[in-house]
């Protein structure tokens, strides 16, 4: 999947029991929005209002709503 959107929200950022630091954010274009859990060093470089180019990701639901997962390399 291949994403290019904007209009990104940081919701929240929380820390797995084992460390990782995992950020929950919005990202949006003129289709529709959908939440982007990022985890590790990608999701530290993220700022609001980035516009990004989203490759490698899947989707499923989590907590009743669609959301966004970076794969990891």
């Amino acid at each position: 999947m291949t994403l290019n959107d904007h209009g990104l929200r940081i919701e929240r950022v929380t820390r797995t029991n084992d460390g990782n630091e995992v950020r929950n954010v919005v990202v949006a274009d003129k289709t529709g929005k959908v939440n982007f859990s990022v985890w590790g060093e990608l999701g530290a470089a993220l700022n609001e209002a980035d516009i990004l180019r989203i490759t490698k990701a899947y989707t499923k639901i989590w907590k009743n709503q669609l959301t966004l997962y970076n794969r990891y390399e």
